[in-house]
């Protein structure tokens, strides 16, 4: 059972009074003040000329404004023939009784529909400054950009961040928010890519970033948090654990502990894993055993034929850097040219040129989408290329 309120209470009472002024209003252009065609006329007119300029304008007007504007002029100018009325029969009422009864008739008539004028008139501007504090929801980009960037209370602008209609207002509204949790959320849990990593880039908070980095829907997302991720033990735990392998690499790229990433080089399920933490082990200081096992490890995946190509271009980009690192000549015997090739319905190339560590892409085709071949060179220099 919904939760009876003040507020409630007081919005009921309000639609009552407004339906019972619209029926008032019908029953005295009915009965009260007849007036002729043209009259009719102009008022409509003038009612829908006023809604049309400011729809042209940009400021689309809820129902209620709407409606609130049509009674106004209706009861305005009903209240004026009553005045105008009312001024004609002042004259002749001190002398005649049916003028004086007249006379009173028009007093009420004036006072009631003035009554609901003044009703009608703060209605309008009870929804224009709604409609004004609003503004943010207009589909107008530069409107509605305008009315966030002068908000400054934080409710507020969550409610913008999530109800706005213009993708610029919701990441200006984003931009302007300080709430840790309430960014969190917003990486997490909004569809759109671009609101997600706004949110992203005001998170500061290590629990907040790392709550995002384990739990955001989208791997990207993932993988942008953890370059602002300083916790050791967060960083562990996704490096191990994560479902994708381009955020587990991301994280053992922030790693400092040598004995989590010789771990994972050694026991990873991954091999691709294993070749990141292997290769994020040359920043370190290692003994010469386990630099030998480590460069050992790294030729035989990149030796091996059934590995993919991607696999073996980052296995020889690891060597390189422990070449670069120990100028050790055993590396000298994985130089060479590497081939090898798959079955598949779809296109592949591997372009391993940009990293200019130690491999020189020669060939990659596809033949009739189903056999795949490749081979590059590996040969171990001291200077980038």
């Amino acid at each position: 059972m919904s939760k009876i309120t003040l507020k409630s209470v007081v919005y009921f009472w309000q639609e009552i009074i407004f339906f019972i002024v619209i029926g008032l209003f019908l029953f005295g252009i009915t009965i009260s003040v007849p007036f002729d065609q043209i009259h009719i006329f102009f008022y409509l007119s003038i009612s829908l000329l006023l809604c049309l300029v400011i729809q042209f304008l940009g400021k689309s007007l809820s129902f209620g404004m709407t409606l609130a504007t049509i009674l106004g002029f209706g009861f305005g100018y009903l209240t004026l023939k009553a005045l105008y009325e009312l001024s004609k029969i002042t004259d002749i009422a001190e002398n005649d009784i049916r003028a004086k009864d007249e006379k009173d008739l028009y007093v009420f008539v004036l006072c009631f529909f003035g009554g609901l004028t003044i009703i009608a008139i703060s209605m309008f501007f009870k929804y224009f400054i709604k409609w004004h504090k609003l503004a943010w929801y207009s589909k107008n980009e530069k409107r509605a950009v305008k009315a966030v960037n002068k908000l400054k209370d934080e409710v507020k602008l969550i409610r913008a961040a999530k109800e706005a209609r213009c993708h610029q207002a919701i990441l200006v509204a984003i931009d302007k928010l300080t709430d840790q949790n309430v960014l969190a959320d917003f990486a997490i849990n909004t569809g759109d890519w671009s609101v997600c990593f706004a949110a992203v880039e005001k998170l500061t908070d290590q629990n907040a970033l790392a709550c995002v980095a384990k739990t955001a829907h989208d791997s990207a997302v993932r993988e942008a948090t953890i370059k602002k991720l300083t916790d050791q033990n967060v960083l562990t735990d996704i490096a191990k654990n994560d479902k994708d392998s381009a955020v587990r690499k991301a994280a053992i790229a922030k790693l400092t502990d040598s004995n989590v990433l010789l771990n994972m080089a050694r026991n990873d399920f991954d091999i691709n894993i294993r070749i990141a933490a292997a290769h994020r082990l040359v920043d370190f200081s290692l003994d010469e055993e386990l630099i030998l096992d480590l460069i050992g490890k790294l030729g035989n995946e990149l030796r091996n034929s059934e590995n993919s190509e991607k696999t073996r271009v980052c296995a020889a980009d690891a060597v390189m850097a422990f070449f670069r690192r120990y100028e050790r000549k055993e590396i000298r015997e994985y130089e060479g040219k590497y081939s090898g090739g798959y079955s598949d319905h779809n296109d592949h190339h591997y372009d391993n040129g940009e990293d200019g560590y130690c491999c020189q892409h020669e060939d990659s085709h596809t033949d009739d989408h189903t056999d795949t071949t490749y081979s590059f060179d590996v040969k171990f220099t001291t200077e980038a290329t």
